[in-house]
């Protein structure tokens, strides 16, 4: 796989983790532990998925990882995962969702 397909697995694992835990901390942790914890526990969670993610998606790269690859896979990984955060909330808004 090329640094750019990684970005985007990676990129995309990030997002439904986002995807899937933002609900749960919205819906079922912030009414029971108030907004600011179950903000920290979703970040905890996150941390530990993203961690295991990004080794698993940089251990699909064929040659050997150099700065260069890695970069380029962080740079394809944020922006993907920023521009689908900002078509959410922009098409959230528009319906009269947020």
């Amino acid at each position: 796989m090329t640094p750019v397909r990684v970005g985007l697995t990676y990129a995309g694992l990030a997002f439904a983790a986002g995807a899937v835990l933002g609900p749960v901390r919205e819906l079922l942790l912030a009414p029971r532990l108030g907004g600011l914890p179950a903000a920290m526990v979703e970040a905890a969670a996150m941390l530990g998925l993203l961690w295991i993610a990004a080794r698993w998606v940089m251990a699909r790269i064929a040659p050997p990882v150099t700065r260069r690859g890695r970069a380029t896979v962080a740079l394809v990984a944020l922006t993907v995962v920023l521009a689908c955060d900002v078509a959410l909330g922009l098409a959230l808004q528009a319906s009269g969702q947020a």
